[in-house]
């Protein structure tokens, strides 16, 4: 009987490891699409940005009150006008990313790091940004962001 324990860990340690799969290349173009984005926003490329976002797009986030917020994609790019305009500072980074793709559909998922103000008043935070994805015409768009900051500390 008690054999039987050192011949399951013997057996588990002879297994060897699945190999590691091959980077999924719809994957990793929707990967490059969410970069991009993030470059064009802090570039405050309104144009570009807004270009990868589908017709109807929506962004979700809890305001300052905690209430949902739910702005269509042209709502959100005028917000986000507004609260970078006259800030010499802006930068928004995505730290990591995920995703997973089926078919024409993906998700994607991004710890964010950003900060805005001026040299003197800088304002950081960082948090996760969940998105969804279809392929349209050949090219993907973002259909919804739903975004959640980190506590503060």
């Amino acid at each position: 009987m008690r054999t039987l324990p050192l011949l399951l860990l013997a057996a588990c340690a002879a297994t060897p490891a699945p190999p590691t799969p091959a980077p999924d290349p719809d994957a990793e173009s929707v990967k490059a699409e969410i970069r991009q984005m993030y470059l064009d926003l802090s570039a405050r490329d309104w144009t570009k940005f807004e270009a990868h976002f589908a017709d109807g797009a929506v962004v979700i986030f809890k305001g300052h009150d905690g209430a949902a917020r739910i702005l269509s994609m042209t709502e959100f790019n005028a917000h986000a006008q507004k609260s970078v305009d006259g800030k010499p500072i802006y930068e928004e980074k995505c730290d990591t990313l995920d995703a997973r793709v089926h078919h024409d559909m993906a998700h994607a998922w991004s710890h964010f790091s950003a900060k805005l103000g001026t040299a003197e008043k800088l304002h950081q935070w960082s948090g996760i940004d969940a998105y969804s994805l279809l392929r349209i015409d050949g090219k993907w768009k973002i259909a919804a962001i739903a975004i959640s900051e980190d506590p503060k500390r």
